[in-house]
């Protein structure tokens, strides 16, 4: 083993590889001296393993998508097939398949429930004027009479660039004046207040579904890591329009009052209808483990043929069986004291280290008071995954393939390039920071340093997509002023005590004022997560040099103060 260890280090460090010696003179001695180096070697690694595995551990009990990895994803876009007229369901978690690449094709599961509707947008019509006022007409045609299944909410997805896509939302939520409706003859006018930013739902498909996520987390991972998501938005108030009953064609016309400051162009391709976001998460089934209690742990492994490309995310589902006995779902051990009786299991996770998928391993602890001898046991268990390295080169358009829980009446692509997958932080020291950042309030990050700390611990590293990682880095090191101060508002006959945060963002850190605007609104969402209490937070956005300010509806946790 000695002999081992020193070709790989001659292998990885070629430089010094001359100074070791292949083989030496007394054969006893080598043999002392393997297994002293070996014993120590296992102390060494043993110290070392205790403190990470004690941070691992704490964080997967409170905060364990800190330590998983981020999962790429993608924005879908769903086509009804020609002849089929009516609304198609396309539950939550439908699986939806990749392009082959070496043999591997992900699987991406859909965010949310999503209604496809045979609609589709024909084409986008733009007219700016000399004060910088403007329309942006989209025409939408239907495979079937509106009247049968146009809803009150219509969601829009902005696609192209995200620069540009940004840029769009931007216009609509800030410049937007008012809203025309129309079909054939008939056309109905809708005040600005019926278009709103769509917020994708703050879940993680990541956790068992007993599980809640962290929505603070959610809410700054989105944005950094996939902000194609957020470049979303509903129309409501479509139920006012009086419809023929042959009518199929919709008219929306976006008009933007004047400004210093040109609109961005709206071409065609620039809207999508029918798009709901995916995720490359997928369950499996583990290969059978033979459990003789004869070692402390036993190696987890994804039933699987090419697992060098499938990460495990988690286990759930445990069940045992012995021999000619029935299968005995087994309970995670931090559930010992809430009943009695069953089996109990426990998993240990080690982190991946240059680019390899993480480790699991299983072991079965007793309870003190149980009767079972140690017959022998085959473990079987659900692992919740992701694929490795092969999503980040899937490109736009390459999520097409059906699956057997896709809809077969409808056809699907992405029409984003999907997100590169993203390794959980291995740095022990952000590590703690996390386990700190757990109990922190509005106190600890009311300054523009402090701010700018926390938000690095949630912007990605840069061993698996370097440029996004400068990108992230630029915008959290783009705050130039943040601090809070307490206020007290009259709601509904209440009086409500609240937190007024002034923030003072560096445009240079973003793409566009549309990125700039959606950093804020993800960082009004964390930090409502931050208050005490009852108490409202409510953002007041300055940007640098430009002298523009936005400011956001307080909020009350997750409810908006209206």
């Amino acid at each position: 083993m000695l002999h081992e260890g020193a070709r790989e280090f001659a292998r990885k460090y070629p430089a010094v590889a001359p100074m070791l010696l292949e083989q030496g003179g007394d054969p006893d001695a080598e043999r002392i001296l393997e297994g002293t180096a070996y014993l120590c070697a296992k102390i060494h690694e043993r110290l070392d393993q205790t403190a990470p595995e004690l941070i691992q551990t704490l964080l997967r009990e409170v905060f364990p998508e800190s330590v998983m990895p981020v999962p790429s994803m993608a924005v879908m876009r769903f086509s009804l097939s020609p002849g089929f007229t009516e609304p198609l369901a396309v539950p939550r978690g439908t699986q939806l398949a990749s392009r082959p690449i070496g043999g591997v094709s992900c699987l991406y599961s859909t965010m949310w429930d999503l209604d496809v509707l045979p609609l589709e947008v024909a084409s986008t019509e733009s007219e700016t004027r000399s004060d910088m006022s403007g329309e942006v007409t989209v025409t939408l045609r239907a495979a079937a009479p509106l009247e049968r299944f146009l809803p009150d909410s219509l969601d829009f997805h902005l696609v192209g660039s995200y620069a540009q896509a940004s840029q769009r939302l931007l216009a609509l939520l800030t410049r937007l004046e008012s809203v025309s409706v129309a079909s054939g003859a008939s056309s109905v006018s809708l005040p600005a207040s019926a278009l709103s930013i769509k917020r994708p739902p703050l879940e993680d498909l990541r956790l068992p579904q007993r599980r809640a996520a962290n929505r603070s987390y959610m809410s700054l991972v989105r944005y950094f890591c996939c902000p194609d998501h957020l470049t979303a938005f509903s129309l409501s108030g479509l139920k006012r329009l009086p419809l023929a009953e042959s009518s199929r064609e919709l008219r929306v016309t976006f008009r933007f009052g004047p400004s210093v400051a040109p609109l961005p162009a709206f071409s065609d391709g620039s809207f999508a209808v029918n798009t709901v976001s995916a995720c490359n998460i997928f369950s499996v089934h583990s290969e059978p483990i033979q459990v003789d209690f004869t070692q402390e742990e036993y190696r987890i492994y994804p039933h699987v043929k090419e697992r060098q490309y499938v990460d495990i995310l988690g286990v759930t589902d445990v069940a045992a069986v012995r021999r000619g006995g029935r299968a005995e779902r087994c309970r995670p051990y931090g559930l010992y004291g809430e009943s009695r009786g069953g089996m109990l299991y426990s998993v240990r996770y080690t982190m991946p280290e240059d680019g390899a998928v993480s480790e699991y391993y299983l072991s079965m602890p007793r309870r003190p008071d149980s009767t079972d001898g140690f017959d022998e046991r085959v473990v079987s268990m659900e692992l919740i995954c992701c694929n490795r390295g092969i999503p980040n080169r899937l490109l736009q358009g390459d999520i097409c393939r059906p699956t057997d829980s896709s809809p077969s009446k409808a056809s699907f692509e992405n029409v984003t390039a999907p997100s590169a997958t993203l390794s959980p932080p291995t740095d022990e020291s952000l590590q703690w920071r996390f386990l700190a950042q757990m109990n922190a309030n509005l106190l600890p990050v009311a300054s523009a340093e402090a701010l700018r700390q926390t938000l690095s611990l949630y912007a990605p590293r840069s061993g698996d997509a370097p440029e996004l990682a400068v990108a992230c880095a630029k915008r959290c090191q783009s705050v130039r002023s943040f601090s809070s101060c307490g206020e007290e508002r009259l709601f509904r006959g209440r009086m409500l005590r609240g937190r007024r945060l002034d923030l003072e963002l560096d445009p240079a850190g973003f793409v566009s004022d549309g990125d700039l605007w959606l950093f804020a609104d993800s960082l009004d969402q964390f930090l409502a997560e931050f208050a005490a209490m009852n108490t409202y937070t409510r953002l007041v956005l300055t940007v640098s040099g430009a002298g523009e300010r936005w400011e956001w509806t307080p909020r009350l946790g997750t409810r908006r103060l209206i």
